[in-house]
């Protein structure tokens, strides 16, 4: 990242799905928290995905329910509220099982009508929320 973005610049971040996951490892664990004014999920397991039991790779491993990896960075979601975080999430999302588990307790949530996983990213009415999630204003930055 130092090679395309300055040490101080502040970043905003849309991660989905898994890169959600990814994304809330470099905010929480790597220093992340310091440099990102907005921060937004879409579809992510952050609770994880019964989906996950369908292969025995490490990326599946880590977003099954109660992994190690989701277990850490849930004990102290808190932290989200030092920055403008939002989860997007839909209802109908048969990749995230439970859908539920897309949602956060902390920051902001939009729930999005699209019919699946994939339309997060590429459905008018996700994007048109991504668009305005990154248009407001940075309220909750607390200085470090």
């Amino acid at each position: 990242m130092s090679e395309t973005f300055e040490p101080e610049q502040p970043l905003d971040i849309v991660g989905y799905s898994m890169g959600g996951i990814v994304s809330r490892y470099y905010v929480q664990r790597l220093g992340g928290i310091n440099r990102v004014q907005r921060f937004i999920t879409l579809s992510s397991p952050h609770h994880g995905t019964l989906t996950a039991y369908s292969l025995r790779l490490p990326g599946y491993l880590d977003m099954r329910p109660d992994s190690g990896l989701l277990r850490d960075l849930n004990q102290d979601v808190t932290m989200l509220k030092r920055i403008n975080f939002t989860s997007m999430w839909t209802p109908f999302d048969i990749m995230i099982v439970p859908a539920n588990s897309s949602q956060m307790p902390v920051g902001k949530e939009v729930k999005v009508n699209v019919l699946l996983h994939r339309q997060m990213v590429t459905e008018p009415l996700s994007i048109n929320a991504i668009v305005e999630e990154l248009k407001a204003p940075i309220e909750n930055k607390i200085p470090t």
